[in-house]
């Protein structure tokens, strides 16, 4: 059934490379299009790693390789859509730029850090098992969580709901046909940085990363990015420009959203394994998404 779910893996990392391309054959030196070009980037990296999990043993070396992928375009998710929402139909996005250089920079690092820990298999690793020993090829397949892990979730939903408050500023500051035009890549992009913040969170609840997530990690991106592609190919949505109001995002509803989530998904996770309700994740997350 692993080989099915791969094919998703495959149309996901083909779909995500061909849109990001796209984007940046248009206009390859305008901010917008490289950072949207390195979202889809690190999506499509997702998508590889995915499919070389489902199409491998989980015990051979291409699908350790796989994991890694995973991981690293994961760990680029925050530092990538972030830029990209910080210049998305900004105006004046030359002058954004230089004036949120230092917190671009921070969240690069932070990025190529993860990365390296990811690469050096360190995050991953269980503290009681061997790596090779803690990936299992059945209905709970999972790997192991270790300390380090749960900083790089921590990381993901901090910079992943950053940049959902930035794309929640932009689509409050437009207005008319500029508002019709941009929320198609705005709930794309939020649909995706959602996710995989309640990706993350599953994983700290947990301590440990599913196999049976990756089919609905797939689904999620190929409605999300089918969604932006259809827009951006038919209307140039990248050439819109706004005008932020710096005062818009003190009134953000992103925050505590994500930290009523938070605390909400806490409580009924709690309740799941109080009780032993069984879930199927696929269908039921696919239905909330």
């Amino acid at each position: 059934m692993q080989h099915y779910f791969a094919i998703l893996s495959v149309l996901g990392a083909l779909l995500c490379s061909a849109l990001g391309l796209f984007t940046l054959s248009r206009n390859p030196r305008h901010p917008v299009n490289i950072g949207f070009a390195m979202g889809m980037a690190s999506l499509a990296l997702i998508e590889l790693g995915s499919s070389f999990i489902l199409f491998s043993p989980l015990r051979e070396g291409l699908a350790i390789s796989g994991v890694k992928l995973t991981l690293i375009g994961q760990a680029l998710l925050p530092a990538a859509w972030i830029f990209f929402s910080t210049v998305f139909a900004r105006a004046d996005h030359k002058e954004i730029l230089l004036r949120r250089a230092p917190v671009l920079i921070i969240f690069c690092i932070a990025s190529l850090f993860f990365i390296f820990l990811a690469i050096a298999s360190y995050f991953t690793l269980s503290a009681l098992l061997p790596y090779e020993s803690i990936l299992f090829l059945s209905k709970e397949s999972y790997l192991a969580l270790g300390p380090l892990g749960r900083y790089f979730y921590i990381y993901l939903i901090f910079g992943l709901a950053l940049n959902l408050a930035q794309l929640e500023n932009t689509l409050r500051s437009s207005t008319g046909s500029t508002r019709w035009h941009i929320k198609y890549v705005v709930f794309g992009v939020g649909a995706v940085s959602a996710y995989f913040i309640y990706l993350a969170s599953q994983a700290l609840l947990f301590s440990a990363l599913y196999i049976e997530f990756i089919p609905l990690t797939s689904s999620v991106i190929l409605i999300s990015t089918s969604m932006m592609a259809i827009f951006i190919v038919r209307h140039r949505l990248m050439d819109v420009d706004i005008f932020i109001s710096r005062y818009v995002i003190y009134n953000s509803l992103t925050v505590l959203i994500v930290g009523s989530y938070l605390l909400l998904i806490g409580i009924i996770t709690h309740g799941i394994r109080y009780f032993n309700i069984p879930l199927n994740y696929f269908f039921a997350t696919l239905f909330v998404f």
